[in-house]
């Protein structure tokens, strides 16, 4: 068992990155060029009286990652999109509260993209997960 995971991780090591498919895959299935060229944003930005904080800009490539996490059902973007939210500074928090979505929305996808992120930020910050 122990080899097999790592030929596993040897295989996803030397794959092309999920984006250009040119470089070798070093962070979160992209290659270092992609990763650094990401739109980062990194700040927080106030809207009535709210903080948000927000990693990057909705621009490519970060848009279509969402798309295709969101509604072509492509999970293994998770965990770069989870890595990304881990790149910013979060306050102190006693909770993560993922967005609900309609029943509707939920068998049409089957998951909820927001509790999957929610998910790996909690285990990240070491706090719950309130639904």
């Amino acid at each position: 068992m122990f080899n097999f995971l790592n030929f596993q991780h040897l295989i996803q090591l030397f794959s092309p990155c999920s984006l250009c498919e040119l470089g070798t895959r070093e962070k979160y299935s992209l290659c270092k060029d992609c990763w650094e060229q990401l739109p980062w944003l990194k700040q927080t930005i106030q809207r009535n009286n709210h903080s948000v904080l927000v990693a990057c800009n909705y621009a490519y490539p970060v848009n279509r990652i969402i798309q295709q996490f969101k509604y072509e059902q492509k999970l293994h973007y998770q965990i770069l999109l989870g890595e990304i939210l881990k790149q910013l500074k979060f306050p102190k928090v006693q909770a993560i509260v993922p967005m609900p979505i309609s029943n509707q929305r939920l068998i049409e996808r089957g998951f909820n993209q927001s509790l999957v992120l929610a998910n790996i930020l909690s285990k990240h910050l070491k706090i719950p997960v309130w639904q």
